[in-house]
């Protein structure tokens, strides 16, 4: 396993790891769907693949249903890219591999492995996400963030893994994907349709799509910050004129009001001083106007 994720560091050119095979994947996890419907014998080697709700501090805290979660080994830390659309500042920043439970050396050869797997053996890889998702349901009520560390577009490889939680959420970098998932949503409510497979994208700011965040916040989708204050620190009003959620009481995105900023503090001695994090001071949409004029 690498030490550190694959960075350029004479460069703000981040070096990309090596691509994995999608449409061998996909064909894979068509075979697994296939033969977990049937009851197939599970391969071996088929232990628990997701994290379960009590697996993870953050995705505990807050009301609502409990989160079950897919961890994989952030960027290209396994020697393949997961987080196609990642940023110099982002992967620098990386809670994947800085903060949590990455500090422990077990938790990451886990995520790794489960990464590692997907791009060599996605047969049992999707044989394992398929049986996890049907346990989970035979539980009770669940929602699912399946890129926990990664963005990765499961629902173009597999709608099925989407049919099992009755909400499913993602951050992601995809301005395509957020605005994808809006539409769907907004197309579904229309007809009395909310929650099952309809994915709720919140848009990560990166300190470069500014504009992209204003027009998705302005559609009634969701962004989150990383802002520049102490854990203590109360979260603003508003940030760009749109009203705010603090971001670190609840992980369930899916609930986030439709236009509204979910506001996340620094984790891991993240550098504060990065383009991506956001100020308390940036209440107004006048601080979006001058973002936008120092990136023109």
């Amino acid at each position: 396993m690498n030490a550190s994720l694959s960075l350029a560091v004479l460069s703000d050119t981040i070096v990309k790891g090596k691509p994995i095979k999608w449409l061998d994947v996909r064909a894979a996890a068509l075979d697994a769907e296939r033969d977990w419907a049937q009851g197939a014998p599970m391969p071996e080697g088929s232990g628990p693949i997701l994290t379960a709700p009590t697996g993870n501090l953050k995705m505990t805290k807050g009301d609502g249903l409990p989160v079950y979660s897919l961890s994989l080994a952030p960027a290209d830390l396994s020697g393949y890219e997961v987080c196609p659309w990642r940023t110099v500042d982002c992967t620098r920043g990386c809670i994947g591999h800085r903060a949590g439970n990455a500090r422990f050396p077990s938790t990451m050869r886990g995520r790794v492995n489960r990464t590692i797997e997907l791009a060599e053996n996605p047969y049992r890889f999707f044989r394992r996400v398929l049986r996890d998702l049907s346990n989970a349901r035979k539980r009770g009520p669940f929602a699912y963030r399946d890129n926990a560390f990664s963005d990765i577009p499961w629902g173009s490889i597999l709608p099925t893994l989407h049919t099992f939680a009755n909400y499913h959420y993602n951050y992601t970098k995809s301005v395509q994907m957020a605005f994808s998932s809006l539409r769907l949503r907004k197309e579904h409510a229309l007809c009395g349709v909310r929650g099952g497979s309809l994915m709720h994208h919140t848009l990560s700011f990166t300190g470069d799509n500014i504009r992209e965040c204003m027009m998705y916040l302005r559609a009634g989708g969701n962004v989150a910050v990383i802002m520049n204050k102490r854990k203590a620190d109360p979260v603003p009003y508003t940030v760009w004129g749109f009203p705010t959620v603090d971001g670190d009481a609840n992980d369930r995105r899916y609930m986030d009001p439709a236009g509204s900023v979910a506001v996340l503090t620094p984790k891991a001695g993240l550098d504060r001083t990065r383009k991506w994090v956001v100020h308390p001071c940036e209440t107004g949409s006048d601080s979006a106007e001058q973002r936008i004029e120092s990136i023109r």
